[in-house]
Formats: structure tokens, C-alpha cells, sequence
């Protein structure tokens, strides 16, 4: 396998939940060294046996599908923070690091004297990234968020849903913490850059409810400039149609179609047979169709619900139509394009097997990232504190026996 591209750098993760750990897992995917700071006393919200396991099952925060998904490859050192030693271990493990990544809230390792300005002492060329969900500074910035309030609070689950519904719908999940992930893994990589080219370290503040600004820009805009409510419109688009999801043969089987151009609407048109409907003046140009796309969607899906899903995306696709089968998860792991794609892997547990963990992001031709299994909790302690940091055997288990490895 070729050297991967960031082979060679080292990052402390202090984080929890989705959003921090996501970052990580995507640096270490593509060679990172990254190094989470846990403890017992306080697990990942991922490893809480209430969220993680059935009720008839034995407790193990080391068998959880949710943290091994998020932070699989990285490597784990149990250390309490609370701890003085421990906050020592800390400070020796960043002057041999690049950089580090808090998602805690904005008081936890300000309290612990390990935030940027308590590391910058002890290497001032350090990196630090802080994703709170209101930042660092501020009036609320020591409110603590989550997905489900950081989307109401950012105004993006207002627009999410269908304009006739009096309330919004919102995300069964929150893409907001896979964006703040995202974004996080490019800034630290921007700062080595400008790090290798000035000698300097520095401290970025991404507050994700700032963030949520990248994907929804027109929103912003709109209201900022034209003092106008942008209100929902369900999977309607103001510049395709047809744009939409669109029922098939079958139990909850949907078909995602958009056409962009007139010479799409042709090519869909041919796609399924020149129904008569289709030379109506009505249709003729992607205005009149915005015009009458109610209209428009009921023969469109008078089409696919003669097909299944499989079928309409198959037949559109080939006759250069943008076209994509909404896919369950049998229908995701016995996906040939996906298969092709390698969207999903297989990775050994210690604990919990074999089992299909999402595939690396991003595919480099002269240097794929590689996924690699999760780590179980502290199961790196004598490689940090050993290899890297120097301890003596004697002094790793005088830490676990003091608490201070817990």
C-alpha cells in the first residue's frame, strides 16, 4: 500500500459524541495519528450502556457499534483530567503532537488549564480546534448543544419539511455534526499547511452554529438582503423540475429525479415513451414547468409507480436523466455501485466481530485512505506512555494504581 498523506502527524482528541470524533476519524483515515483522551469515570456519550445496549444485555462500553463507528483506527489512552499527573501526561503528549481537536463544552479544558492558551505555553507552535456549538466567546457560549438543538437554533430545521404541514419536520438525524466533522478535518490540515510554511501554530474557534451557514447560504441571504422568510417547499426545487421523490412499485419504495435543462426534459421525455402529457405547451420550458409542477409530479408518478425503484433510476440513469433510488439497508449492502465504490468495509472488532463499517469519505488515486478497527478503551496507555512519552513499567502501573489511568 502507498505511504498515506498524512502519515506522520499527530493529533489529541478530546471529544465526545459525533461531530469531534468524526473529524478524527476522517484525519485518521488518511494516515493521522489520532490519540483520544478518555476515562471511565466519564464515557463518551456512545459508550453509555443506557444509549448503547438491550436491556437483557451485559454492560460493555467497549461493544458499541456507535463510538467504533466514529472513532474506529484511532488510538485510546485512559486518563483522568481531573488528575493533576493526568493533566501532566496531557501536557508531555502535546509537546510531541501537532494538534488537537475539543468538541467538550467550552469550560472543560479551560478548567483543566489544556486549552489553546494553557498548550500554547507548552509548544507554541501547537494547533488547536475548538467545535463548540456556540464557540468560545460570547454571551451563551457556555450553553452546551447537540445536534437537535443546534439545527432549531440555526434555522435549518425550520425549513425542512413540506410547505403544507403547519410544523417543521426536521432531520431523523443531524447532518450539522457530519459538517462540523468535515470542516474541522480541513482546517486542521489547513493549519499544518500554513504551519509548515510560517512556523506558526494557531487557535481556530468553530462554532458550528456558524457553520450551518455553509449550506445555507441562500437562506441568509435572502432574509439579509431582501427581508424575505425563505418558507419550506419539501423536496420542490425553485430551478428544476421535475425535482422531487417520487413513489414506486412496492412498499415504501421512492425514486429521487431531477431534470435541469430542457435537453434533459428531452432526454426524459424519450426515457418513458413520450407519454402524450409530455407535449403539452404547458410543459414545454423549465418555466411553464415550475408553473405547473403539481401537475407536472402526479404524471411523473403515474411513470414510476409502474416501476420499482431499481428500475426508474436504471432507465432514467442510462438515458443521462439524474436519477437515484432511495436504497434501505439490504438494498445498500447488495448495492452494485456502492460494492464498486467500496461505501462500505469490513472491519474485525475484538470484542463485537466482523462486521460493515462505512468505507473511507474520500477516494485519493495515488494515496486511498485505508479504515482501520476501533480501539478499546485505554488499550493504548503503555504505547503513549511507554513508547512515546518514556514511562517506566513500574511508573505506568503507579498511574493505574494511583487512579490516575482509569
Amino acid at each position: 500500500m502507498n505511504r498515506l498523506p498524512l502519515e506522520g502527524i499527530r493529533v489529541i482528541s478530546f471529544t465526545n459524541g459525533l461531530a469531534g470524533p468524526y473529524a478524527g476519524r476522517l484525519l485518521c483515515d488518511f494516515g493521522v495519528e489520532v490519540i483520544v483522551v478518555e476515562t471511565r469515570k466519564r464515557l463518551d456519550t456512545f459508550r453509555r450502556p443506557r444509549l448503547c445496549y438491550p436491556k437483557d444485555s451485559e454492560p460493555d462500553f467497549d461493544k458499541s457499534w456507535s463510538w467504533a463507528e466514529y472513532n474506529r483506527g484511532k488510538k485510546s489512552i485512559s486518563v483522568d483530567l481531573k488528575r493533576e499527573e493526568g493533566r501532566e501526561l496531557i501536557k508531555r503528549l502535546v509537546k510531541i503532537s501537532d494538534a488537537a481537536i475539543d468538541n467538550f463544552g467550552a469550560r472543560v479544558l479551560r478548567g483543566f488549564g489544556l486549552d489553546y492558551w494553557g498548550l500554547r505555553e507548552v509548544k507554541p507552535d501547537f494547533i488547536m480546534v475548538s467545535m463548540q456549538g456556540l464557540g468560545q466567546s460570547g454571551p451563551e457560549h457556555e450553553y452546551v448543544l447537540w445536534g437537535m438543538n443546534l439545527m432549531p437554533l440555526a434555522g435549518l430545521t425550520y425549513e425542512w419539511g413540506f410547505p403544507d404541514v403547519p410544523t417543521p419536520t426536521g432531520s431523523g438525524g443531524f447532518p450539522t455534526d457530519y459538517l462540523a466533522g468535515v470542516t474541522t478535518a480541513f482546517i486542521i490540515v489547513a493549519a499544518i499547511e500554513h504551519r509548515e510554511q510560517t512556523g506558526e501554530g494557531q487557535f481556530v474557534d468553530m462554532a458550528q452554529v456558524e457553520n450551518v451557514a455553509t449550506i445555507m447560504e441562500s437562506f441568509y441571504m435572502d432574509y439579509t438582503i431582501n427581508n424575505r422568510l425563505q418558507e419550506r417547499r419539501g423536496n420542490r426545487s425553485p430551478y428544476s423540475a421535475p425535482y422531487g421523490v417520487y413513489r414506486c412499485k412496492g412498499v415504501e419504495r421512492w425514486c429521487a429525479i431531477e431534470v435541469r435543462n430542457d435537453d434533459e426534459w428531452k432526454r426524459f421525455c424519450h426515457a418513458i415513451g413520450n407519454p402524450p402529457w409530455t407535449e403539452l405547451p404547458k410543459f414545454a420550458t423549465m418555466l411553464s414547468r415550475l408553473e405547473n409542477v403539481d401537475e407536472l409530479d402526479s404524471y411523473v408518478e403515474e411513470w414510476t409507480a409502474n416501476h420499482t425503484h431499481l428500475e426508474a433510476m436504471k432507465i432514467l440513469q442510462e438515458a443521462g436523466v439524474p436519477a437515484g433510488a432511495v436504497l434501505d439497508g439490504e438494498n445498500q449492502a447488495n448495492c452494485p455501485q456502492l460494492t464498486h465504490r467500496g461505501t462500505f468495509v469490513q472491519i474485525d472488532h475484538p470484542k463485537m466481530g466482523i462486521a460493515s463499517y462505512p468505507g473511507v469519505a474520500m477516494h485519493l488515486a495515488k494515496s486511498p485512505g485505508i479504515a482501520r478497527r476501533p480501539a478499546l478503551l485505554g488499550e493504548h496507555n503503555e504505547y503513549v506512555l511507554n513508547e512515546l512519552l518514556g514511562l517506566s513499567k513500574a511508573e505506568i502501573n503507579q498511574l493505574v494504581e494511583a487512579e490516575v489511568l482509569v
